[in-house]
């Protein structure tokens, strides 16, 4: 999927927050789904609109990931397909 959408894009709009964000949280995001599937994520317990669910990354105090990256996935264990 990656390379379906490098250099395609110069930004990308989520319905959160200020509305525009880098191009690169496509790549991050494509990168936690990897992670998810290889179960090497934080699984943070949460609940994103009245549903439960884990939290790829944890945030630190401040909203900043651990490790630096931007864009974040709430998903459901039982859902994920291999």
């Amino acid at each position: 999927m990656e390379a379906k959408v490098a250099g395609r894009y110069d930004g990308v709009y989520v319905s959160y927050g200020p509305g525009d964000s880098p191009k690169e949280l496509v790549a991050g995001a494509i990168d936690l789904c990897g992670k998810i599937k290889a179960a090497t994520v934080d699984n943070a317990p949460c609940e994103s609109r009245g549903r439960k669910g884990l939290l790829a990354m944890a945030y630190l105090p401040g909203g900043m990931r651990p490790d630096g990256g931007i864009g974040n996935i709430v998903y459901d264990p039982d859902r994920i397909c291999e």
